[in-house]
C-alpha cells in the first residue's frame, strides 16, 4: 500500500498529491467510456452516473472534507476504479495487476478472486485466462513475495490472528 508513496518521498512533496491523484486518475478511468467521441450512451445511465458523481464529490467536498487529508483511502479508491476500468475493457493483463493492488491494499478481494479466476477459466477463452494468471501472479511475486513476504513469511501468516486478538476487549 507504501508503494504509490514512493514519489512523494524520494521527491520529498506532500503524499497527499499522491492520493489526489490517484483518485482523479481513477475518477479519470471511469468517465472514458463517456469521453469518447461519438459514442452513444443512453439518457438514463448517463443521467444517474452524473447525479451520483456530484452527490459523491458533493459529499466529499461540502460535508465531509476531510477525507481529503486521510492519504491511504484515496489510493484504495484509486486501485479499486482501476479495476473496474480494467474488468469493463475486458483487459486480462490489467485486471491482473489492478486484483493485485487491490488486495495488497485491502483483502476483501480474497474471496471473490477464485470465484472470478473460475469464472473466466470456464467461460471465456483459455489465452484471456492465462494472461490474467499470469499477470496476477507475476505482480504478487514482484510486488509482495519476493520483496517481504520471503524474508519473513511467518510476521504475513500471523497477522489474521492477530486482528482477532486485537479487537477482543
Amino acid at each position: 500500500m507504501w508503494i504509490p508513496f514512493l514519489p512523494s518521498v524520494i521527491f520529498d512533496f506532500d503524499a497527499r498529491w499522491t492520493t489526489l491523484a490517484l483518485q482523479l486518475t481513477g475518477l479519470l478511468f471511469a468517465m472514458i467510456p463517456v469521453l469518447k467521441p461519438g459514442r452513444k450512451i443512453p439518457a438514463f445511465p448517463a443521467v444517474l452516473a452524473c447525479v451520483s458523481l456530484f452527490l459523491a464529490l458533493n459529499y466529499y467536498l461540502m460535508k465531509y472534507n476531510g477525507y481529503w487529508t486521510l492519504t491511504e483511502e484515496g489510493i484504495v479508491a484509486g486501485f479499486y476504479l482501476l479495476l473496474g476500468f480494467a474488468l469493463l475493457r475486458s483487459n486480462y493483463l490489467l485486471i491482473g495487476i489492478a486484483i493485485t493492488c487491490c488486495v495488497l491494499s485491502r483483502y476483501t478481494l480474497l474471496l471473490w478472486i477464485p470465484v472470478y479466476l473460475a469464472y473466466v477459466f470456464l467461460t471465456k477463452p483459455k489465452s484471456d485466462f492465462w494472461k490474467m494468471f499470469f499477470s496476477l501472479g507475476l505482480s504478487i511475486l514482484v510486488l509482495f513475495v519476493l520483496p517481504f513476504f520471503i524474508r519473513a513469511p511467518m510476521y504475513f501468516l500471523q497477522i489474521p490472528s492477530l486482528y482477532a486478538n486485537a479487537n477482543t476487549y
